[in-house]
């Protein structure tokens, strides 16, 4: 899925988008807000890691 600025807007609570350009980076959205995430498994023991990446 391309991002669409649209789409992210009217994303509903709960929900996430994601993009194939970029493998692992989602925008999940709340009821009160919407956050990036990236996810990722770590090269140190292979567990699926989350890093939420805004305030």
């Amino acid at each position: 899925m391309r991002f669409d600025a649209r789409a992210a807007a009217s994303l509903p609570s709960g929900d996430h988008m994601t993009s194939d350009g970029f493998p692992g980076l989602r925008l999940q959205a709340s009821t009160s807000r919407k956050s990036w995430t990236y996810r990722y498994k770590s090269p140190v023991d292979s567990r699926m890691r989350q890093v939420k990446l805004d305030e």
